[in-house]
């Protein structure tokens, strides 16, 4: 099996299954060790506190919001 690249929409995933590693495994349709790793890397490569309700919120927000500029 080839490892699939951390994708962006990976991102939104995990803030829509509310932080749950096998729901989010799930929806991925990956392994969740994979779910853990990317999670992880993408918290430690943009500086994200993701234990933090308040900014997982804002997060999720502006990961939204970004979906529904025009392109």
């Amino acid at each position: 099996m080839v490892a699939r690249p951390a994708e962006p929409w990976a991102r939104f995933h995990s803030l829509a299954s509310n932080g749950s590693i096998s729901a989010m495994a799930e929806r991925l349709h990956v392994h969740n060790n994979t779910v853990r790793y990317r999670v992880t890397r993408l918290a430690k490569d943009f500086n994200l506190d993701l234990d933090d309700p308040q900014k997982r919120l804002w997060l999720w927000l502006r990961l939204t919001t970004m979906d529904l500029a025009p392109q």
